[in-house]
């Protein structure tokens, strides 16, 4: 090779250093507990904090928009290299030149991500927080005494909650959105760290593409952002707001997400929120229990009323009907994300939530204590 040759490929890689050291600033964090906790402490709370106060004061999602933006310069790129390299028989250099540079733009989102959030998943989990003792595995009996309790609860609940001649839970987004600021007054004295201003989660104008790619909700970081897709069952809604707001206040696993959800939807004072916390636990719970014991799986299920029942099924056939060959790719894209950033369980820590869940409720429960009831 010569040095020419030499001097026009360091060129043309010189682009991805800055990305390149800012992602090995991200091993050097997370590679030391100390530094990880005082860099999410002092450093990526408090900036996406920032830009989630500066994102608020705009009422639609900016995610979406910088998603726009990056897909039509994706394709007016792509589609002009295309157009140099064939119809103008340039080099093949041009074309390995300007791939080269999709390549850069997207190493700088996922170095930038890493250390506006991707951190965050080295650092404290939920139950270090609130100085509990993480378990590891639950009896089965704990696990069908939770279980009632939620399907008693979240059956009373269905049949208060606001319906439509259809039968089905009334999408008022509006209503939803305008109490999730106060949706987690109620865990604050158990839970104090999760104290902090919450900004208003977005609507997603596309929310009919999230849930082709399987998604509910997404926090975007870069703008502190939490989206929420308004197209999938309305009882879902209120346990997605909250499973993104939990996302702001520093909490990463998707499994700690989804019970500190449950939680403050249960202990809230708006029955939209009781009840889709309810069910969302619900969800999980009988999912774990349908393989654990398949007869008190059916025997919970038939106390279920006409309208959880028709909630229940609603949401299957929702899922369901939505579900196509993007779906599991973007299912596999998403597990590889989690395993990337430290959850070794990556999908299936979503169903890790039932230990959470299991532990925290069945004290209460096996007790008699109904104030969370």
């Amino acid at each position: 090779m010569t040095k020419e040759k030499l001097k026009v490929i360091l060129k043309m890689m010189l682009p991805a250093l800055p990305p390149a050291l800012l992602y090995i600033i991200f091993l050097l964090v997370t590679g030391n507990d100390i530094a990880t906790s005082v860099y999410i402490k002092k450093f990526s709370m408090p900036l996406r904090h920032v830009l989630g106060k500066i994102s608020s004061l705009v009422p639609l999602s900016l995610m979406e928009v910088c998603y726009a933006v990056l897909i039509i310069w994706l394709l007016y790129f792509l589609g002009k290299t295309i157009y140099n390299v064939v119809k103008k028989d340039r080099s093949a250099y041009l074309f390995i030149k300007r791939i080269f540079t999709v390549f850069v733009v997207f190493f700088y989102i996922v170095s930038l991500y890493s250390l506006l959030f991707g951190v965050d998943y080295y650092g404290e989990s939920f139950p270090e927080k609130a100085d509990w003792q993480e378990v590891e595995a639950i009896s089965k009996d704990d696990l069908i005494a939770v279980t009632e309790f939620f399907a008693q609860n979240a059956a009373y609940y269905s049949t208060i909650v606001p319906r439509d001649e259809d039968g089905s839970v009334i999408k008022d987004v509006d209503n939803i959105l305008s109490y999730a600021s106060l949706c987690y007054d109620g865990i604050y004295s158990q839970f104090p760290f999760l104290e902090g201003e919450i900004f208003t989660p977005k609507r997603v104008i596309f929310s009919v593409i999230m849930s082709y790619l399987g998604f509910t909700g997404v926090y975007f970081p870069f703008t502190g952002e939490s989206n929420i897709n308004i197209h999938s069952p309305a009882a879902f809604i209120p346990a997605t707001v909250a499973h993104e707001i939990a996302h702001q206040k520093g909490i990463t696993s998707e499994a700690e997400c989804n019970f500190v959800a449950v939680l403050a939807c249960i202990t809230s004072e708006d029955v939209n929120y009781i009840y889709s916390g309810y069910l969302k636990g619900l969800v999980h719970l009988m999912n774990a229990l349908y393989t654990a014991d398949r007869e008190a799986w059916s025997a919970i299920a038939a106390t279920f009323t006409p309208e959880l029942a028709h909630d229940w099924n609603e949401n299957n056939e929702y899922w369901s009907e939505m579900e196509i060959s993007i779906t599991k790719i973007s299912e596999s894209v998403y597990d590889g994300y989690l395993k990337n950033y430290g959850e070794e369980l990556g999908m299936e820590s979503y169903g890790a939530c039932v230990l959470l869940l299991v532990d925290y409720f069945s004290g209460s429960v096996l007790s008699g204590d109904e104030s969370l009831n």
